[in-house]
């Protein structure tokens, strides 16, 4: 359940951020990749958000105690697909996540993931002006964020290939101890890929973090082709059977240990 003080709400002027979030989960339901809201109320000091348990908890949290590591090739591929299906399903709606990381990533006890956390979203965004609000968590925002050039969509993407790269790393490609210095790697510092890191990963990682978001991969007039083609997403993990439940998840969480007091 999420819980909201109305005073800090109104106080932060997020009044608009908070229904736009309850429509896009009202809008969701028939979405698998979406985490849905069952229920919504009310009373004098506080907005409550009821919602299906992740009972996995979240990707954050699974990247914490994750051994041995990596992750396994497939699993890796697995859910980066359904982050893919839930980005594609926002963006065929004209939305912008804008938020994405393993925070907001969660992990059902069926092995499927989806998407929660839908405050920073923005609608009608093949409309212009594009966005321009500096927003999002400081190591997954994208190039053009940091640039303050207006924007769409294709920012997911960017933070997509951040995430993808630190499912197989554990850590994220502009990291830095100095969180000043993050901007400046983004702007212009190469990414470093692992001799480990299959080909067929940085080839896909390399093309979400395309500067240009016009090139970028996602975008569906990039030159690189597009996300579904990928040798990434490998029979029998293509795009096409994640996006249909073709395939199982390779892997499922066991929630009992997932939440016993030996991880709080």
């Amino acid at each position: 359940m999420k819980v909201l003080r109305k005073n800090l709400v109104l106080e932060g002027h997020d009044l608009a951020y908070v229904m736009l979030e309850r429509q896009i989960m009202v809008e969701s339901r028939s979405n698998p990749f979406i985490t849905q809201l069952i229920y919504t109320f009310q009373n004098a000091e506080r907005l409550f958000f009821l919602m299906e348990a992740a009972r996995g908890g979240n990707l954050y949290r699974i990247l914490l105690r994750q051994t041995p590591r990596p992750f396994p090739y497939e699993r890796i591929i697995f859910h980066s697909g359904e982050i893919a299906c839930a980005l594609s399903f926002l963006h065929v709606k004209f939305i912008a996540y804008r938020d994405l990381k393993p925070e907001n990533v969660f992990i059902f006890e069926d092995g499927h993931i989806k998407l929660g956390d839908f405050g920073l979203c923005k609608q009608n965004i093949n409309q212009y002006p594009k966005a321009t609000t500096f927003c999002g968590t400081q190591e997954y925002i994208a190039y053009e964020i940091y640039k303050h050039y207006e924007y769409d969509e294709n920012v997911d993407w960017w933070s997509l290939g951040i995430m993808i790269y630190e499912l197989f790393t554990f850590i994220t490609p502009f990291y830095d101890e100095d969180e000043s210095q993050i901007e400046e790697n983004v702007l212009f510092k190469d990414v470093c890929y692992p001799e480990t890191l299959p080909k067929d990963a940085k080839t896909l990682i390399s093309g979400l973090l395309e500067r240009d978001p016009k090139r970028r991969l996602g975008n569906k007039n990039s030159p690189l082709g597009l996300l579904k083609d990928q040798p990434f997403f490998r029979e029998p993990f293509t795009l096409n059977n994640i996006e249909n439940r073709r395939v199982p998840p390779p892997w499922v969480p066991n929630v009992c240990i997932l939440n016993s007091n030996k991880f709080i």
